[in-house]
C-alpha cells in the first residue's frame, strides 16, 4: 500500500501540489479502496469516490480524468509485464508447469503490443488549429479561478482551452452560477469594429471593473477573457440589438 499511495501522490501532485500531499493520497487511497471492496462494482465504486475526493480538493474535471487514466496505466502495466514474463517463460521452458499456446504465447504477445502499440497518424477525433488559438488557451492558464467555468460560445474552442488549461467549459451560460461565470469570447464572437468591440475597450479603462484580458498574441480582441460582471457592465452599455444577441449568447 505504501507504493500505491507514493504512486498516486506522483500521479496527482503534479497537477494540484498545495492540495495533494502524503496525507490527502493516502487518505484518498484508502478510502478509494475501501470503496472498490464494499460496492460490487468490478472497483468502479473505488474511481468514482477517487474522481470525487479530487474534485473535492479543486481539481478540474479534465485533469481528474487524464491524470486517473495515467494512474491505472502504471498500476496494470506491471500485470501485463508478469503475463509477457510468464507466458514466454512457460513456453520457451524457462519456468516449469504446463504450456498450452492459448495461455502462454498468445496472451504474452497481445500484453506486447499493448504496451509498444503506438497511435497511428490519422486525425480521427483530433481537432486542428491555428496556432495562435494554441498560444491563447495557454495563456490562460493561472489566469482562471480554480472554482469559475469558463462559457465558451465555440465549440471548437471550448475543447481546446479544456485541453491546454483542465479548466471547466460550459457552452451555455444558464446552468452555471453567476458568481463562477468568466465569458471567453473569440474575435468572431465579438466583431472587428463592433458595439461589443467597442464596449470592450471602454471596459478596459473603467477602474471599477476587471479589465477584459486580451489573450491572443496578435490581436487585442483575438481572444477576450472577461468576468461576469465586467460582462454585465459591457453588455448593459450596448445598442438594443447587440445586447438582446449578447444576452441571447448564440453558439456554433
Amino acid at each position: 500500500f505504501v507504493g500505491y499511495i507514493a504512486m498516486f501522490r506522483g500521479v496527482f501532485t503534479r497537477a494540484h501540489p498545495e492540495r495533494i500531499g502524503w496525507r490527502e493520497s493516502y487518505l484518498i487511497t484508502m478510502a478509494a479502496l475501501a470503496a472498490s471492496r464494499v460496492f460490487a462494482a468490478g472497483g468502479a465504486g473505488g474511481l468514482v469516490l477517487q474522481a470525487w475526493a479530487l474534485r473535492q480538493a479543486g481539481m478540474a474535471r479534465r485533469v481528474v480524468a487524464d491524470k486517473t487514466i495515467s494512474f491505472l496505466a502504471l498500476t496494470y502495466a506491471p500485470y501485463a509485464v508478469a503475463v509477457i514474463v510468464c507466458g514466454f517463460g512457460l513456453r520457451l521452458g524457462i519456468f516449469a508447469g504446463n504450456a498450452p499456446l492459448s495461455l502462454t504465447v498468445v496472451p504474452a504477445a497481445a500484453a506486447v503490443l499493448a504496451l509498444v502499440r503506438r497511435p497511428g497518424d490519422r486525425l480521427d477525433g483530433e481537432i486542428v488549429t491555428h496556432p495562435a488559438l494554441v498560444t491563447a488557451a495557454e495563456a490562460l492558464r493561472g489566469r482562471v479561478p480554480p472554482d469559475a467555468t469558463l462559457i465558451v460560445p465555440e465549440r471548437h474552442i471550448a475543447f481546446l482551452v479544456a485541453w491546454y488549461t483542465g479548466a471547466d467549459v460550459a457552452i451555455r451560460p444558464e446552468r452555471v452560477p453567476p458568481g463562477r461565470r468568466y465569458r471567453l469570447l473569440p474575435l468572431h464572437f465579438i466583431g472587428a469594429g463592433s458595439p461589443l468591440d467597442r464596449a470592450l475597450i471602454a471596459a478596459r479603462a473603467e477602474p471599477s471593473l476587471i479589465p477584459p484580458l486580451g489573450l491572443h498574441p496578435s490581436h487585442p480582441d483575438g481572444m477576450v477573457l472577461v468576468a461576469e460582471p465586467t460582462w454585465d457592465w459591457i453588455v448593459a452599455r450596448l445598442p438594443a440589438a447587440d445586447r438582446a444577441r449578447c444576452r441571447a449568447w448564440p453558439t456554433i
